[in-house]
């Protein structure tokens, strides 16, 4: 993964205030399971079928990341 990604110093005026650092785990995981990361999509899974990490609650989107996860 490229280290710009989760590099603090190079967000520093482009997170809000307030803004939680775990919110970025779903964007994170969005750009590895596009690279093909499995582990990325069932991530994705567990943060959408929980709300957390800054995403709603949303089984249908679960669903799918835990399908993705499956099938790779």
């Amino acid at each position: 993964m490229d280290t710009a990604w989760t590099d603090k110093a190079a967000f520093a005026g482009a997170i809000p205030a307030g803004f939680d650092e775990t919110d970025l785990l779903v964007a994170n995981c969005l750009a590895a399971a596009i690279e093909g990361d499995i582990g990325a999509c069932y991530d994705l899974g567990v943060a959408y079928s929980t709300g957390s990490h800054g995403v709603g609650c949303d089984l249908v989107e679960a669903h799918k990341w835990f399908n993705l996860a499956a099938v790779g």
